[in-house]
């Protein structure tokens, strides 16, 4: 983030507020944990092989991050990104729907435990943006201004082509 923030350009930084600034950068650094949709499952068998898709809306980069070191059991799913789907395989010889169908809830139940866990460090995350953001912004917003300041106070003429001089 603070990269991005020395990236941002001169005229947008100075024509701007530092709130709306901020406001920008929190937005965009801003994450939600995802919800897990099991209301909306898919259905589809290869054989002995049960395979059922769970729609979730929110920031799919959280089914990536490892749970807690104590955690025993975790989920066995695959993300689908683009259609917002975990796509859970289940093999058995047992044909049983009643099995098939717990063993899926525990999978569910499995990302819903990993999710609140991630709850408090996201919540955390979050509620902090606010004050990592605004320093740096003010800070640069400060020296550009500065610059700008001690530029317009040099007795010279600025370059003909209106260019800054730089190359590249």
């Amino acid at each position: 983030m603070p990269g991005e923030i020395c990236d941002l350009a001169e005229d947008y930084l100075l024509n701007n507020s530092v709130d709306d600034i901020c406001e920008a950068l929190v937005k965009k650094y801003m994450v939600s944990l995802p919800t897990v949709r099991d209301t909306d499952i898919w259905k589809h068998r290869e054989g002995t092989r049960y395979h059922f898709e769970v729609s979730f809306d929110g920031d799919d980069r959280f089914f990536w991050v490892h749970g807690s070191p104590f955690q025993l059991s975790f989920p066995k799913a695959t993300v689908d990104s683009k259609r917002k789907k975990l796509r859970f395989t289940l093999d058995t010889i047992d044909e049983s729907a009643e099995h098939l169908q717990a063993a899926l809830e525990n999978q569910i139940k499995l990302v819903r435990g990993f999710l609140v866990t991630m709850r408090t460090p996201v919540n955390a995350h979050n509620q902090a943006l606010a004050g990592r953001v605004r320093p740096p912004v003010e800070t640069r917003v400060s020296r550009l201004q500065t610059s700008r300041a001690v530029y317009e106070q040099l007795p010279y003429k600025p370059r003909e082509d209106g260019s800054d001089g730089r190359t590249g």
